[in-house]
């Protein structure tokens, strides 16, 4: 969640909070973890997600990749 903050003469104007960013974590497997890490900095955030897309993964497997060099 985000929450914008004013400063006025009389205080502090504060807005309603609203979410920061959207997204399906991973639901926790111990009670003191957390499916999130936030980096020191405060810039940026790792979330353990669920993946929506379940297309497979073409691997392309060469054998005998070296066969094909050449010794100088």
């Amino acid at each position: 969640m985000t929450v914008a903050v004013h400063a006025t003469r009389d205080g502090l104007g504060i807005a309603a909070p609203r979410p920061l960013f959207a997204v399906r974590p991973r639901p926790p497997v111990r009670l003191d973890a957390y499916p999130y890490d936030v980096s020191p900095d405060g810039q940026r955030f790792v979330v353990n997600t669920l993946i929506e897309d379940t297309t497979p993964t073409t691997i392309t497997v060469m054998l005998n990749w070296t066969d094909g060099l050449t010794k100088r």
